[in-house]
């Protein structure tokens, strides 16, 4: 059978070749009966010994074991023949992250977010993936998101060492933790947003040698990141394992530095475009709903991780678990939109509420709006916005939408497709028809 001709697999027809490896191929195959498309990974002609076999089967195994996630090709099958054994995946339409290219900072940050939340479970089964890299992160264009890919060189936390030159941690061939693969998605992320892997891609040896020296040289071909995603990329490729963040660390910054830029992003525009009206917003807490609401605790200082040109933030303190009462006022008639920016990485329409859509707010009137405060620890950001018009779309038009990936707007803004669509619908508006305001809330575990 020659390269170019595809193998033949129990009730599917492969139509053409996706990628090739050093020992396997993915091919396009459509399931005859139910007429789906499946990426379906074999060994290259040639390659058919016992020990390849064993390997591909032992990365079925692998990959059956982990649970469902959005964020990680499935394993639906594998199929043993006379000639081999063909894994049977999800199908993933959009190619690699490779196969892009250089990616806007905006882009790669919601992809590696993507990743460390697949990796996040992978990890929680003591399995590290070892392989990190835009080849193995596919693109799904439907849902504008990443999932992580290729298990092959997957095993236990203490199994054999494994990786791609340019992207493998310097420790791998003394230790081996799941820190490896942060290391390594931090090199992703750089090598998505510089256009190349940040270390030597020749051999084993003169990677491991080149990222031992540390990321130094690379602070260059970062200049252009806000100041806070460019340290949190050298933080991830820190030589020593030690100093080295992470995995929950790792993307919480990433996110949270995406976030503040964002949030600067529509304050800016609300200072340049915006109307002349003062937003009031105060912050209480509250430990449970049989405690009167209390002032909440301001933080000493501010948070500033963007370009450093954007207003500073003024950060409230809470707890996990409590309540958090916003209350809003504007000096003018028009209509209120509160999005929270999640420090997990989503976002939400706390206001209007879905129940009751109603978003008027009248000159001198307060609204009160009530959250309670849920894991993970961290820092959201609410993005309080007066229009002087109602918009156009209800709460669950919105859902729809972002979950779609039809808000999608200037690429400064496209990774969080929600904010994208709101500065959108803004822009379009008269300048003086609208204006937004940003505070964040820090909240931690309390204290045992």
């Amino acid at each position: 059978m020659s390269s170019d001709t595809p193998p033949v697999v129990p009730n599917y027809r492969l139509l053409r070749r996706l990628g090739r490896g050093g020992y396997g191929e993915v091919w396009l195959g459509i399931h005859n009966d139910l007429e789906q498309p499946r990426a379906i990974k074999s060994l290259r002609p040639g390659r058919f010994s016992a020990t390849a076999v064993e390997r591909l089967v032992r990365e079925a195994r692998i990959m059956a074991r982990l649970p469902p996630h959005r964020n990680r090709v499935q394993i639906h099958d594998l199929i043993r023949t006379e000639v081999g054994a063909f894994l049977i995946m999800q199908y993933v339409e959009g190619g690699s992250l490779h196969a892009r290219g250089i990616l806007p900072w905006e882009k790669a940050a919601r992809y590696v977010g993507d990743v460390a939340d697949a990796l996040h479970e992978v990890h929680a089964q003591g399995i590290l993936h070892r392989d990190i890299k835009p080849a193995n992160i596919l693109w799904d264009q439907v849902r504008n998101e990443a999932l992580l890919a290729d298990f092959g060189l997957a095993g236990a936390a203490d199994g054999p060492d494994g990786g791609t030159p340019g992207y493998i941690a310097p420790e791998i061939l003394d230790a081996v933790s799941p820190k490896c693969d942060v290391f390594s998605l931090a090199a992703t992320f750089y090598a998505l947003v510089a256009g190349a892997a940040p270390f030597a891609t020749s051999s084993l040896r003169e990677s491991i040698a080149d990222a031992a020296a540390g990321p130094q040289r690379l602070v260059a071909a970062l200049d252009s990141l806000p100041r806070g995603l460019r340290d949190t990329i050298l933080a991830g490729l820190e030589p020593d394992p030690d100093v080295r963040p992470s995995l929950d660390e790792f993307v919480h910054r990433i996110r949270g530095a995406h976030l503040q830029t964002l949030a600067d992003q529509l304050q800016a525009l609300s200072r340049r475009q915006g109307a002349n009206v003062r937003l009031d917003i105060a912050v209480q807490t509250s430990p449970d709903p049989a405690t009167p609401f209390r002032p909440a605790t301001w933080e000493q200082g501010t948070i500033d991780e963007g370009q450093g040109s954007g207003e500073a933030i003024p950060v409230a303190s809470a707890r996990i678990g409590d309540l958090v009462r916003l209350e809003i006022g504007a000096d003018a008639d028009g209509y209120l939109t509160v999005l929270n920016l999640g420090s997990a990485g989503d976002l939400q329409v706390i206001f209007p509420n879905p129940q009751k859509r109603d978003n008027h707010i009248f000159a001198g009137q307060r609204h009160r709006l009530t959250v309670r405060v849920e894991p993970p620890a961290g820092t959201d950001r609410a993005a309080v916005i007066w229009t002087r018009a109602p918009n156009a779309l209800t709460p669950e038009e919105w859902w729809v939408r972002i979950e779609a990936g039809q808000l999608l707007a200037a690429p400064a803004t496209e990774a969080t497709r929600a904010l994208a669509f709101v500065l959108h619908e803004v822009e379009e508006q008269a300048g003086d028809a609208w204006c937004a305001k940003v505070i964040a809330v820090s909240h931690k575990a309390a204290p045992e």
